[in-house]
């Protein structure tokens, strides 16, 4: 048996005799996620109540199989989330229509908004009345070192908050607010192990985009940040990353920057890892380092040349 692609499977098959090349077909991405759920979901997940409910189904209609594997995913973590600490999304709710507020009606509008990168939240967030510099930081520190304790990401926060140019937060003492008043200022929970999770469906993938359309001018920045966020013990912690842990965050880290990158790379370029971090490689051997700005290419000092 050989497993390959659709689209290789055509070019291969073309002009096969009748019989040779059986037609693939497009699966139904509503039976994909029927299937799915099946196999990955705990057994009290109603399936066919989520795959009955008409917001789910205008989700999944038309998605190709990885977009409904996308939303099967947010479902499951939607399904796992404590009732206490799902989302209320009442103007979500409102627009849709939906005034009812039960446990499951919130499941599924974390899910619509996950879907939609959780824009309109993220922005009401921002928004809000005395939000300070070091709670965005730290909200983008917690979204980009996932898994960290929480005490190397209260550390990280100070330097990021250095290198965009927020000041010098000084975490002695009690001048600044402490980690328990931080994790809930950004509406997340401190688990028993002192690491951080949020219980919003990808809530800190699409804090990362929101600060990255946001902040246009942030981003070189933020990438020299990122790029040695694996590799530093933040001053004042006391706690350092195993070698698993720095290497699962460095992982972490390499795919969404790639992403960014990817969307901008020529079609010659390629994407390689050279000393533990990902570089663009060009036609010409030229070296881009993930320091520069992969997002505008502005100029010819917008990206970092090895």
């Amino acid at each position: 048996m050989v497993l390959t692609t659709p689209e290789q499977w055509r070019r291969v098959g073309g002009g096969a005799p009748d019989g040779i090349k059986p037609s693939l077909g497009v699966p139904l991405s509503l039976g994909i996620a029927h299937k799915w759920l099946g196999v990955e979901g705990p057994p009290d997940l109603p399936v066919d109540q989520w795959l009955t409910d008409d917001d789910i189904i205008d989700l999944l209609n038309g998605q190709p199989p990885v977009e409904a594997l996308e939303i099967v995913s947010l479902i499951l973590d939607a399904h796992h989330a404590n009732d206490r600490d799902l989302p209320n999304l009442e103007a979500l709710a409102r627009k849709r229509k939906n005034g009812s507020a039960t446990p499951f009606d919130r499941q599924v509008l974390s899910v619509i908004a996950a879907r939609s990168n959780w824009r309109p939240q993220l922005l009401t967030w921002h928004k809000k009345p005395g939000r300070t510099s070091f709670q965005g930081d730290f909200l983008l520190a917690c979204a980009t070192l996932r898994g960290a304790s929480v005490a190397h990401v209260y550390a990280s926060t100070a330097e990021l908050a250095s290198v965009l140019g927020h000041g010098d937060p000084s975490l002695n003492g009690q001048q600044e607010p402490g980690v328990i008043e931080m994790v809930d200022s950004i509406d997340a929970e401190l688990q028993a192990d002192d690491t951080i999770t949020f219980n919003r469906p990808e809530w800190d993938d699409a804090a990362l985009e929101y600060f990255w359309v946001d902040r246009p001018l942030s981003r070189v920045k933020f990438l020299e940040w990122l790029a040695d966020a694996p590799l530093k013990k933040p001053r004042a912690s006391l706690e350092t990353l195993t070698d698993a842990e720095r290497l699962a965050m460095a992982e972490r880290i390499g795919s969404f920057a790639l992403r960014w990158a990817v969307l901008f790379l020529a079609a010659s370029d390629r994407v390689a890892f050279e000393d533990g971090r990902p570089v663009v490689v060009r036609a010409s051997g030229e070296r881009l380092s993930p320091a520069g700005d992969w997002s505008t290419r502005c100029g010819p000092g917008s990206l970092r040349r090895q």
